[in-house]
């Protein structure tokens, strides 16, 4: 293996943990998020009305009408 070699697999490397740690700060983040009363697109508080109606809403009506709209 030349130097050049060594590079890549080390940028490779360097490359793939940083997808693992930011993967996990978001995971982090959305998990902290989950369930306090915040929609997880927008970030903006789910009326109270909307989690009267569905206890555990994890987006407002305009993100989930969005979302349903993109996922079928």
């Amino acid at each position: 293996m030349d130097e050049m070699d060594y590079c890549q697999q080390e940028e490779e490397a360097f490359r793939a943990s940083a997808v693992l740690r930011a993967q996990a700060l978001a995971e982090n983040y959305l998990s902290r998020r989950h369930g306090d009363g915040h929609c997880l697109e927008c970030g903006d508080t789910i009326p109270a009305s909307r989690l009267k109606a569905i206890p555990g809403a994890r987006r407002c009506l305009p993100c989930q009408q969005d979302w349903e709209s993109r996922n079928g």
